[in-house]
């Protein structure tokens, strides 16, 4: 949610007459910033004003309270910004927040998403850590609707750990039904979700190691393909790239990212897109 969308004069209807204090601005911005950082985005202070509605003063005020309390590394004012480990920690932890929220809203009153996603904005920050986790319990053993929830980040779900998880490659353009594609074969049929407090992520692992080292695999996150990293533990692939769909019905979650395969580092073209799917 936007500033200037939280501090509004006061309306006279209960529930929406408290305005957004310093802190709870502070850390919204801490949770746009890791946001950015994580679809590695520059921390350009112009573009944050800009996208948060808010002065470059006002973002200057708020910048210098986080170096202050430990987010923010010391930079010069027209340097981007940068967050400093326990900066991304706590912005995992804001992300976590507002999702675990999110969705249990979702669930319990039948709101869309961006309804949930509002009323997350206010109460993430007031809620205790004992709080949200007996609502985190609660969405992992008590499902009332389905649900689905863009780009999020598994930790809200999940505790710290490797989970093997099943997942299928398949031609875009071939539908019912549904077809893998031919890379599908050159990696072993169970993903693995990797669970830590800086973040998650997804390695799909090769059947051989001699898989070729001409073939880039990239992944789409919300602004641009990225290329996923060749670890020794398969080919690194951020976790917070897909949306995730769980109903009451399927005691499963599934996840749909989009992948490309190219040859010699070239930008992906449509024909290069494949869909990607766990299920978790």
């Amino acid at each position: 949610m936007r500033f200037d969308e939280k501090t509004k004069e006061f309306r006279g209807t209960i529930g929406q007459n408290i305005p957004c204090s310093r802190e709870e601005m502070e850390e919204d911005l801490l949770e746009t910033l890791y946001q950015w950082w994580r679809d590695a985005r520059e921390l350009e202070p112009r573009e944050i004003a800009r996208e948060l509605a808010v002065s470059r003063r006002e973002l200057r005020t708020l910048t210098k309270r986080m170096v202050q309390h430990g987010y923010l590394e010391e930079t010069e004012r027209e340097e981007p910004l940068r967050l400093t480990e326990f900066g991304r920690i706590q912005g995992a932890e804001c992300i976590a927040r507002h999702q675990c929220l999110t969705q249990f809203l979702q669930m319990v009153a039948d709101m869309d998403e961006r309804e949930a996603q509002e009323d997350a904005c206010r109460i993430e920050h007031l809620i205790s850590k004992k709080g949200i986790g007996g609502i985190s319990n609660f969405l992992k053993y008590g499902d009332t609707f389905e649900r689905t929830i863009h780009y999020m980040d598994p930790r809200a779900l999940y505790e710290p750990g490797n989970y093997e998880v099943s997942m299928g490659i398949y031609y875009m353009e071939r539908r019912r039904p549904a077809i893998l594609s031919r890379e599908y074969y050159d990696f072993m049929p169970e993903a693995v979700l990797e669970v830590k407090k800086e973040g998650c992520c997804f390695y799909l692992r090769p059947k051989s190691e001699m898989y070729s080292a001409e073939i880039t695999l990239w992944y789409k996150t919300r602004v641009e393909w990225k290329t996923a990293e060749r670890t020794k533990e398969g080919f690194r692939i951020s976790a917070a790239c897909f949306d995730y769909t769980t109903s009451p019905a399927i005691p499963v979650m599934k996840g749909l990212g989009i992948l490309a395969f190219t040859e010699d580092g070239r930008i992906p073209e449509d024909i290069d897109c494949r869909e990607f799917n766990v299920r978790i």
